[in-house]
């Protein structure tokens, strides 16, 4: 029996097996720890004689994150489109918690004509009442502004906003902090670098307003949306000084913004065209009465799901140019007093904004499809009084043919008589008594 130095199979001090023993005069190799501890153990029991060793050691940080690190012994790594194009990023340690008090970054670079698409599998952080996600642990999303390695804020989330699938052609840095009460799995994601010929991509465009309004449908609307589509549309005012109104007509895409969040599909509008940072990001099932109005003359709205949305109806956005001059040449919306195109008034879109319907009640004739009810049913009550008459001609037709003699009993009888002098036999007349007895001449009487 000899004595061995040994790495405890659990790194923990006193228990578990020792995984590997180096005994005699050959340096062991280089050891290191899968955590943040590593536990060797010196036996001498039974040694014959003694003996000695020499070990340096040294603290590495290790947060379990793939990823170039950009500098040692922090938390922040390099994900770069020259290099890598896809691949999986998480919180540090996943699927253990991660460390307190700590702050992450990850930054994607996409080069040339890709793009960054990010998408998350997990996200579980500890609770939280401020739904401006402060106080508290949260991922935040950061584009490069047009000056290198300036970042602004997108958005931020923290428990109970699952974070939406995020596209940009920008440097885009991913911030992950956690403060000193608590500390969960954190989250799993995947990046992806794309291009146009790796997405559905074939949607969207700059919509010209020319002063009236429109719609803004989903691809294959009213049919499901595919998955990994992205599309983007700008609508601009005819005006400078005016405005453009985007009021909901139909929304229903996977996700909903108060319970599990827009997992895997997300509309965002932009109040203008300069603005990295969305309005608002929408997901769920949402009315009318969600109405958006560009700070600007311009107003952007864009579509993306990921790879793994399941698809949904989608949704139909009705636009409206809004005048701002001091005097309305169109039709004045009765409740909200907006000012629009008189081309919009009955077309049986909302154009008038929150609880104003003003534009379709005011003055609108029937609609064409109760005249086409109308047409139909008179169309159906005629053709329901032909088929009766037919039935009747039809029967009349039949009892008529029925009371009629067969033709085999069809027969002509003539009868000659004679005639006084003053009747022409030849002309074959009949006799007949009139009252005062005296004959008069009869033409034939045929049967």
């Amino acid at each position: 029996m000899i004595g061995y130095v040994g790495l405890n199979d659990d790194s923990r001090y006193g228990k578990g097996d020792v995984k590997e023993k180096f005994c005699g005069s050959l340096l062991p190799p280089a050891l290191s720890s899968s955590g943040p501890r590593l536990v060797l153990t010196l036996d001498t029991h039974g040694a014959v004689r003694g003996g000695r060793f020499l070990a340096r050691y040294n603290f590495v940080t290790d947060y379990a994150i793939s990823g170039l690190p950009i500098a040692e012994g922090q938390c922040s790594y390099l994900y770069d489109s020259s290099k890598t194009q896809s691949g999986v990023f998480n919180s540090p340690r996943h699927p253990g918690n991660y460390p307190e008090d700590l702050d992450c970054v990850y930054i994607f670079r996409p080069q040339g004509d890709a793009k960054i698409l990010l998408s998350f599998d997990v996200f579980s952080l500890p609770p939280t009442d401020n739904i401006l996600c402060r106080g508290t642990d949260y991922v935040e999303f950061y584009e490069e502004t047009d000056i290198r390695n300036n970042f602004t804020s997108i958005v931020r989330y923290c428990s109970g906003h699952f974070p939406a699938p995020f596209i940009s052609h920008r440097v885009v840095k991913l911030l992950f902090h956690s403060d000193s009460t608590q500390s969960t799995m954190g989250f799993k994601a995947t990046f992806q670098f794309v291009r146009d010929g790796d997405m559905n991509t074939k949607c969207g465009k700059i919509i010209p307003s020319g002063g009236s309004g429109g719609l803004i449908e989903s691809p294959n609307f009213p049919r499901k949306y595919k998955s990994n589509t992205y599309c983007e549309w700008e609508v601009r005012a005819s005006k400078k000084t005016n405005r453009i109104m985007l009021q909901v007509a139909y929304f229903g895409i996977e996700g909903n913004m108060a319970t599990t969040g827009c997992v895997n599909t997300a509309v965002r509008i932009y109040e203008d065209d300069e603005n990295l940072r969305p309005q608002v990001e929408l997901c769920g099932n949402l009315g009318p009465e969600n109405v958006f109005v560009s700070n600007k003359d311009i107003i952007k709205i864009s579509f993306l799901s990921s790879p793994k949305a399941l698809g949904g109806k989608g949704f139909k956005l009705s636009w409206t140019e809004l005048y701002t001059a001091d005097n309305c040449f169109g039709f004045t919306c009765a409740v909200n007093k907006l000012c629009i195109s008189s081309s919009l008034t009955c077309n049986d879109l909302p154009n008038c904004g929150r609880d104003d319907d003003s534009d379709e009640v005011t003055e609108c004739p029937v609609t064409a499809g109760i005249q086409i009810l109308h047409i139909a049913i008179g169309t159906s009550i005629s053709s329901f009084f032909c088929i009766i008459l037919l039935i009747c001609g039809f029967y009349h037709r039949r009892k008529f043919r029925t009371e009629r003699p067969p033709d085999d009993h069809d027969h002509v009888e003539v009868r000659y008589v004679s005639a006084p002098s003053g009747c022409n036999t030849t002309d074959r007349l009949l006799m007949e008594e009139n009252r005062t007895g005296s004959p008069r001449c009869q033409k034939v009487s045929m049967v």
